[in-house]
């Protein structure tokens, strides 16, 4: 929900914190803490901050840092409609106890160790950079505002309240990895414990929910595609089906303008599952004609083979 939400690329997963958002080169990260306890006060808000703070302290640069906590008491807040806003929002006694706990609980976690004298002014200097996030209440709202179309496809919300649940548990399952005790030099070598979500993998998970079938490694041929390769060689089949799959791939991924791809998918899943055209020639021409998309980068072939596979989607729903 962020405007820079595009850049990311690659989420980790308790690595350097609950999730870790990189971009692809890795050098931006959105480091984020989640409190998922309700009954937060203003001191026990400072101590959830540690890990953050040790991010902060350490020799990797994170450019964000982001704590995500449910709604609490507005008696803490100056401006309580916020839901995203820095310590400035905080009343200023609540401010002093969130340095206090925070302190309380870096000095807990280092009693062996010496503690710098400008420990406090560490905590001052880095408590304005946080970002304070009141997660939604309602699942839902993040599946769609990834899609950021509102009311393009005729679901409910239960039905994406179980998207949200599929991406939770698959975080959950990298969570379980343990990479204790390992040490890495440059934040791209997180890769090699396995434990990331990819953000195409999350809209890829989407787009299969939607349609009904696992669109990228499904390898049934939508039926109504068979004219299009009947009576051709086998490695003619094979690379056809790879164009297909490619420039399907590039269009979804296609960062620079991700809107377009969700208008392009929405304007031929309402036009089949509204039967407003009884064949793929019509809907071709129909998302043709209209240039649904401003920089189309699918062929005449791969776009009908999109078409397909959303028809079956729909089909094998309705049955």
């Amino acid at each position: 929900m962020r405007e820079d939400s595009n850049e990311i690329d690659t989420f980790l997963i308790d690595c350097f914190n609950d999730v870790t958002g990189t971009n692809k080169n890795f050098n931006k990260l959105w480091d984020i803490q989640s409190k998922g306890v309700k009954s937060l006060n203003s001191k026990k808000i400072g101590k959830a901050l540690i890990t953050l703070f040790e991010n902060y302290k350490s020799n990797i640069n994170f450019d964000f840092y982001i704590l995500f906590f449910p709604q609490i008491n507005s008696i803490y807040f100056i401006n309580d409609n916020q839901t995203v806003f820095g310590i400035e929002n905080f009343k200023e006694n609540h401010i002093q106890k969130i340095k206090n706990g925070l302190l309380e609980e870096y000095i807990n976690r280092h009693q062996e160790e010496s503690i710098s004298d400008n420990i406090e002014q560490e905590i001052e200097d880095f408590i304005k950079k946080v970002n304070f996030v009141i997660a939604e209440d309602d699942k839902s709202k993040y599946i769609k505002n990834i899609m950021d179309l509102k009311k393009a496809f005729q679901k409910d919300d239960e039905f994406f309240n179980s998207i949200f649940d599929d991406i939770r548990d698959k975080q959950s399952a990298l969570k379980n990895i343990s990479i204790h005790l390992k040490e890495i030099e440059e934040v791209s070598e997180v890769l090699n414990f396995k434990k990331f979500l990819k953000k195409q993998d999350i809209e890829m998970l989407i787009v299969d929910r939607i349609v009904g079938t696992n669109i990228f490694k499904n390898r049934r041929i939508p039926i109504g595609f068979v004219q299009y390769i009947e009576g051709l060689e086998q490695d003619e089949i094979r690379n056809i089906i790879q164009k297909c799959d490619s420039e399907v791939s590039l269009m979804l991924f296609n960062n620079s303008d991700k809107n377009d791809f969700w208008i392009f998918f929405e304007k031929i899943y309402l036009l089949i599952k509204n039967n407003m055209y009884s064949d793929i020639n019509s809907v071709f021409d129909k998302v043709k004609n209209e240039k649904v998309v401003k920089n189309n980068v699918l062929s005449e072939i791969s776009t009908k083979y999109f078409i397909l596979l959303i028809e079956e989607g729909v089909r094998d729903e309705n049955n």
